[in-house]
C-alpha cells in the first residue's frame, strides 16, 4: 500500500466535486496535498476566500510551467494540521 503525497484534481467533475473528492480521501489521509484546478476565479471557487489546509490553487488555462511551479511548491510547504471534517 503506497503512499499518496499529493491529489490533483478538477473542481467540477461527473458525480461529485474535487472538494468532496479531497475531503473523502482526507477521512483516511488527513495530511494529503490538494493541488485543485478550475477555470473559474479562485475567489468563485472558495467563496470565503480560505482554501483548505494543505492545498493550493491553479487557474485554468495554465502553462505547463505553472503546473510544475504549483506541485513543486505544494509539495515543498510544510503540511499544516488538517482541519477537522
Amino acid at each position: 500500500n503506497g503512499q499518496i503525497h499529493m491529489l490533483l484534481t478538477d473542481l467540477t467533475m461527473p458525480g461529485m466535486s474535487g472538494i468532496q473528492l479531497a475531503e473523502q480521501l482526507l477521512l483516511t489521509r488527513p495530511f494529503l496535498k490538494v493541488l485543485y484546478l478550475s477555470g473559474m476565479y479562485e475567489e468563485d471557487a472558495f467563496p470565503d476566500g480560505v482554501l483548505p489546509p494543505n492545498s493550493a490553487f491553479l487557474q485554468k488555462p495554465f502553462t505547463i510551467q505553472a503546473l510544475h511551479t504549483a506541485v513543486r511548491e505544494l509539495l515543498e510547504r510544510p503540511r499544516a494540521i488538517p482541519w477537522p471534517l
